[in-house]
């Protein structure tokens, strides 16, 4: 009877004594964990689908793993340990919910005149291939390149097309106030060669002079 009295106050005293610390640090855990007191503290424990020490937690994201297939799906977090895979640019939901690739040259006009179109994975490239056509400065042209692009050569600027191979593949700017530049220097030059020549003209006349003067004395 007494062992049952002694265990009884033993019970009494440690309820006396029990100290509720989550209740004395409400704010010690985070938002999203769970605290639990102990003998002399308290512990916290993230909850489901969240990650961390208790006293910060975050939400698990799955997409840190690369769930989808990497190269025509793109992973969304959809919230705590939940994901969901979406298709990437250039592709599109098959039948069976798998991303397949968008073949965008069954668009006719999805390339400009003179290209070709070439399906790629989650793309397409255009290439100027056709007869006739060829890149000019990522230009597709064709035929005269100065007649095609009045102003590609800017102000007081000459175009000219250039040939190879007997097919216009090219162009050259020249410059008018070079050109005229040049002119006015060869017609300056050739008008000081004229006075040059036409002054040694006069003094050779004048030494033949002096010398007969001087014969005939």
């Amino acid at each position: 009877m007494e062992e049952i009295i002694i265990e009884a106050v033993e019970e009494s005293l440690e309820i006396d004594n029990f100290v509720d610390f989550c209740s004395l640090s409400p704010d010690q855990c985070h938002p999203d964990a769970k605290c639990e007191n102990q003998e002399t503290s308290l512990s916290c424990t993230c909850n489901e689908k969240f990650e961390g020490d208790g006293f910060y937690c975050s939400p698990i994201n799955l997409c840190k793993n690369d769930p989808c297939d990497a190269v025509s799906e793109k992973c969304l977090f959809a919230g705590p340990a939940e994901y969901s895979c979406e298709c990437k640019s250039g592709f599109k939901k098959a039948e069976i919910g798998q991303c397949e690739d968008i073949n965008e040259c069954e668009n006719s006009d999805i390339c400009p005149l003179g290209n070709s179109c070439e399906n790629t994975v989650g793309s397409y490239k255009c290439n100027c291939d056709q007869p006739g056509w060829f890149f000019v400065e990522d230009i597709c042209v064709q035929g005269s390149i100065c007649d095609s692009f009045a102003n590609i050569c800017g102000d007081e600027m000459v175009c000219s097309d250039v040939e190879i191979n007997g097919e216009i593949r090219d162009y050259e700017c020249k410059s008018t106030a070079t050109t005229t530049t040049v002119t006015e220097n060869i017609e300056t030059t050739a008008a000081m060669e004229t006075t040059t020549s036409a002054y040694l003209k006069i003094s050779m006349n004048m030494i033949i002079f002096f010398v007969s003067f001087i014969l005939m004395q």
